[in-house]
């Protein structure tokens, strides 16, 4: 008996130091992974109205219907006739009333309460949403997670209406516990979109000290030079604009037909001149814009705090003068703009703080798509929505459809390392002239936000924000600073003089038609589980 009794009180000490053991090797696995908030871009979840729950970004599909329905008509009528009557009347006000659960006040405060999807915890408590998403912020989420461990990764989401100077606040407070929950010393942030200017509040009001890693990933932390256009009342609009954006996007989205319908149409435009058509243009825009101004950006996107976050710092004065003319803003609204704008005026000064502190800073931009068309700013490379010359720190970046040589650059200057090579070889980039010459990584055909799951591009930016060494441009062979995302593959081909990326022999699975299907019931099993569970 007594025998059985020891060896019962041994087999319960032998698991006690087994638990207590495989605890400890898990602790100590997880101990030097620094955890990684992703924090969002614009407009990433659904927001709601908080009583009755309607979406009111996206806009609910009743709204878009009526406002489609309602708005088209005065929009043809301004086309044909080059008259704004009936858009003034019936057309703006579809419209607004579409966009009207967004509105806000003159101190930049949302007159309904809305709610943005959160996620407080690590991913691993919001698995299934994750793994159902393979491109844009959730998909890279899921990148970083399945490297770095789901435990380790969290998503910071926020109503992106607002001044980053406050969505900064909630940053910090997701910063604090997840340090406290990991008895981290620190954190990483891997800053995406508007993002980027949310990280730049939040290094300006509580510096780098809790911050390993920062990377800014096809942010506005510069601006956008469409933004300044449209709040400075330039609106923009022709043939041209059109068919140079609309092709490679086409084309990006897997559309080849289309694309090469609208490429024809392109050649017709530049051998037999769209005149005419540039006249109705023209005509239509003058027909619409005071009431587009005067009754939609009114109450909307000029009395956000968050678009204002946009402008680059060379067109604030203009577009704050310029917008008198159509919304009325309070002190307070334009004391936290000005004081946005003066951290974007420093962002040279901020990030060298950080570095000196410790962070790692690093700056991923992508290229090879014309301006929205909406503004003189096509002109410019883009992701298709971000000012390239802007996402990346002020590199020198040729117009599209150009090279740096059609527009007779020759170098800025360089980093200061002779032996460094910081020009694209397809002539497009020169990085040397950039915040971070070092540290900065182009990507040429991926969309804004994209990091397709499983790609070369996700990969790199996983490295990035993964990593606790200290990394350049030249650190590894597989990520060299000039990049061109393959889509057919997935691949990342170099556009780095003399640096070929190493193949691994692997190609990035991609779903196929049963995955897919597969995904589909099982993600609606989730949902009937969540409903009726």
């Amino acid at each position: 008996m007594k025998h059985h009794s020891l060896q019962k009180a041994l087999s319960v000490l032998l698991a006690l130091v087994l638990v207590f053991s495989l605890s400890s090797v898990s602790f100590a696995a997880g101990a030097d992974k620094t955890p990684v908030i992703v924090v969002s871009g614009m407009g990433s979840r659904d927001m709601t109205v908080h009583d009755s729950g309607k979406r009111a970004f996206p806009p609910a599909t009743d709204n878009i219907v009526k406002g489609v329905f309602l708005g088209l008509g005065p929009i043809l009528s301004a086309i044909l006739f080059g008259k704004g009557i009936l858009f003034d009347k019936y057309g703006a006000d579809a419209i607004l009333t579409m966009l009207s659960d967004l509105a806000c006040d003159e101190d930049g405060k949302s007159v309904k309460q809305l709610d943005s999807v959160l996620f407080p915890d690590s991913v691993d408590h919001y698995r299934a949403e994750f793994e159902a998403e393979s491109k844009n912020e959730l998909g890279f989420v899921r990148a970083v997670a399945d490297k770095h461990g789901w435990e380790n990764t969290y998503f910071f989401n926020y109503d992106w209406r607002m001044s980053p100077l406050d969505i900064a606040n909630d940053l910090a407070d997701m910063v604090k516990f997840v340090k406290e929950k990991h008895s981290a010393k620190k954190v990483s942030l891997f800053a995406m979109s508007m993002g980027g200017d949310v990280l730049s509040a939040y290094l300006a009001q509580y510096g780098a000290d809790d911050i390993q890693t920062a990377v800014y990933a096809s942010t506005a932390f510069l601006g956008v030079e469409m933004v300044s256009n449209l709040l400075s009342g330039k609106l923009f609009l022709n043939t041209d604009a059109i068919l140079t954006y609309f092709v490679p996007f086409l084309q990006s989205v897997n559309l080849p037909v289309l694309a090469k319908i609208f490429d024809l149409a392109d050649k017709a435009a530049e051998k037999d001149g769209m005149d005419t058509v540039n006249a109705i243009l023209a005509r239509t825009v003058k027909a619409i814009k005071d009431p587009m101004y005067q009754k939609i950006f009114k109450t909307t996107f000029a009395r956000f705090p968050g678009v204002w976050s946009f402008v680059p710092v060379e067109d604030y004065e203009t577009c704050k003068e310029a917008s008198k003319s159509y919304t009325t803003l309070s002190d307070a609204f334009w004391a936290k703009a000005d004081k946005m704008h003066d951290i974007q005026a420093h962002t040279k000064d901020l990030i060298a703080k950080a570095q000196k502190g410790g962070a790692n800073v690093y700056i991923i931009g992508a290229y090879g798509f014309a301006g929205i068309p909406v503004s003189e700013a096509y002109v410019n490379h883009t992701d298709m929505l971000i000012d390239t010359h802007l996402m990346s720190g002020h590199c020198a970046v040729a117009p599209y459809g150009k090279t740096l040589s059609d527009v007779g650059y020759t170098t800025g200057g360089g980093c200061g390392n002779k032996s460094h090579y910081h020009f694209s070889t397809d002539n497009v980039i020169d990085a040397s002239v950039g915040l971070l010459p070092e540290h900065t990584w182009l990507i040429r055909g991926m969309g804004h936000v994209e990091f397709p799951y499983g790609t070369g591009a996700s990969e790199l930016g996983v490295w990035l924000i993964t990593n606790s060494e200290p990394v350049t441009v030249q650190s590894d062979a597989r990520y060299p600073q000039f990049v061109s995302l393959d889509r057919a593959t997935g691949r990342l081909v170099s556009l780095t003089q003399n640096v070929t990326i190493p193949d691994d022999g692997e190609t990035p699975a991609k779903d196929g038609f049963f995955d897919k299907v597969l995904s589909f019931f099982r993600n609606l099993m989730l949902r009937l589980l969540a409903v009726f569970g």
